[in-house]
């Protein structure tokens, strides 16, 4: 179906036709509609806001914390030829007064988006905390070291894909 094809009142998701080229292989092809289902926005550390956290880092994580992970393609098979690298679709959950611990992004970069519920953010490089919310997308990679709570009543889910280093 054409975006023109639909009626004013269709709520159905838009579908669209990608290809693969040398240069985008498949599994990024994924990536990148696994988040093009909805309309979706960055999130990330509020613009004028870089700089040192004040807040101490979470060392170590608590609470429920349910990671399911859905599928994982070896990047060394595709023609960008990364061995001992996969591309990994998963979810985490996170209960009410769940804390993820401080971590690194620098050897795996991912894009995030929240599914359901809201999770605050806690950079290294940034002097506020910020709510990541449904449909909100967030990427880190290179220099990004985080922490996450769940500071509601509800779970929260978030909808993750990131590179993997499987030699580490």
């Amino acid at each position: 179906m054409k975006p023109s094809d639909r009626s004013q009142d269709d709520t159905s998701p838009i579908s669209f036709a990608v290809r693969a080229t040398p240069r985008l292989p498949l599994a990024l092809l994924a990536a990148a509609v696994f988040f093009a289902s909805g309309v979706a926005h960055a999130g990330g550390c509020p613009e004028g806001k870089q700089g040192p956290t004040p807040f101490e880092p979470v060392t170590e994580s608590s609470g429920d914390i349910k990671v399911h992970e859905y599928q994982r393609r070896d990047l060394g098979a595709e023609r960008m030829a990364a061995e001992g690298h996969v591309l990994r679709a998963r979810s985490i959950s996170f209960g009410p007064g769940a804390v993820v611990q401080l971590h690194s992004h620098d050897n795996r970069p991912e894009t995030a988006m929240m599914k359901h519920g809201t999770v605050t953010v806690f950079e290294t490089n940034c002097q506020v905390s910020y709510p990541m919310r449904e449909g909100v997308v967030y990427q880190s990679g290179i220099g990004d070291d985080h922490w996450v709570s769940n500071d509601t009543e509800e779970t929260a889910v978030m909808l993750v894909v990131d590179i993997l280093d499987t030699t580490e």
